[in-house]
């Protein structure tokens, strides 16, 4: 006699009805993590590019203001005591658009429209020092999607001296 057993009576395992049942269950679970992964990437890329495009143009913009003489106008002139500019509001001479590609209007238009993105940057007298600016410039994305209505701002600042 050899050894093994058999089993008396039914065979264990699952019925056809309970394996069907099991499948549908983790077929509902892993369409739900899909669609929740599809939005989560898609989301992630639009926060990435939208970071990376505001920090880009924030950094143009803090390049230029770097390479004028400190008594340029776009800096205040030489008559800075207090503030110039605004980075919660567009200033007059202190803001511009930036479009969709990247370009920037020769002169700033009156309305955003067809612009991407809004520079703004401030130029203070840092702790009073008349031989020292600082500078703030800030850029926000004016176009803002039902997926990415939490569109990333670049906010840079830079001391200037004599």
């Amino acid at each position: 006699m050899s050894g093994r057993r058999h089993r008396s009576g039914g065979q264990g395992g699952f019925s056809l009805l309970e394996v069907l049942f099991a499948t549908v269950i983790l077929m509902v679970i892993a369409v739900g993590i899909a669609g929740l992964l599809a939005i989560a990437t898609s989301t992630s890329y639009s926060q990435g590019d939208e970071a990376t495009r505001t920090a880009g143009y924030a950094q143009s913009k803090m390049e230029e203001l770097m390479a004028a003489p400190f008594d340029d106008a776009m800096l205040g002139g030489s008559s800075v005591t207090s503030l110039a500019g605004s980075v919660t509001t567009p200033t007059t001479g202190y803001y511009d658009y930036v479009m969709d590609d990247g370009s920037i209007p020769a002169s700033v238009p009156s309305t955003s429209a067809g612009a991407a993105y809004l520079r703004m940057w401030r130029i203070d007298i840092h702790n009073g020092d008349t031989n020292t600016k600082y500078i703030t410039v800030v850029v926000e994305p004016l176009l803002r999607s039902a997926t990415n209505m939490n569109a990333p701002e670049a906010t840079l600042v830079s001391l200037k001296t004599q």
